[in-house]
């Protein structure tokens, strides 16, 4: 049985575009793409070391005492500082209800993560005084963290921050799983 050359240009042309077809859906057609949300996936999405999300600037003045007598102030220093506040994201937990497709971020309790003070602000009173610049700085932050803790706000931005930060982070990959993210 001969098949004609025009049958057979047919059937190699047939053949060579349901292979056309057969890879351009392969290549371009709709991907099926299944996006598993795990607390995993989502510690990873938030991987950042530290999480800082506040930021207090303070100026503050601290008195120095003498060495021999705590009770008297040698000198006094003018400061000016930056103290941030955020969590390790390493902390972060997640409940993930498969039911309702639902995220709940478990954030842990927000802390003061650093304290700058800035080295060209400093100025001691009286000028004169003999200040040991590494005793200076350990008074400056001290002072820095002990007005940073009485300051509420600060807290309660960097909370709303973070907030906002994890939202922004993981938004993307939930939606694509048709998740919602609930605080």
């Amino acid at each position: 049985m001969k098949l004609s050359k025009k049958l057979l240009k047919s059937i190699i042309a047939a053949v060579a575009i349901i292979v056309v077809v057969i890879v351009a859906f392969i290549f371009f057609g709709p991907s099926v793409k299944r996006t598993i949300i795990t607390t995993s996936t989502l510690r990873e999405v938030v991987s950042i070391s530290e999480l800082s999300t506040g930021e207090f600037c303070y100026n503050g003045v601290v008195s120095i005492p003498e060495k021999d007598n705590p009770e008297k102030n040698d000198y006094s220093v003018k400061y000016d500082s930056t103290v941030k506040a955020g969590i390790e994201a390493k902390d972060i937990d997640f409940k993930i209800d498969r039911k309702n497709k639902s995220v709940t971020p478990i954030i842990p309790e927000i802390k003061i993560n650093d304290i700058i003070i800035n080295d060209g602000s400093i100025s001691t009173i009286p000028e004169n005084a003999t200040a040991k610049l590494k005793d200076t700085l350990s008074y400056c932050k001290e002072d820095a963290l002990k007005e940073a803790n009485q300051n509420e706000k600060l807290i309660e931005t960097a909370k709303s921050n973070l907030q906002d930060s994890i939202t922004a982070l993981l938004t993307p990959l939930l939606k694509e799983a048709g998740y919602k993210i609930m605080w």
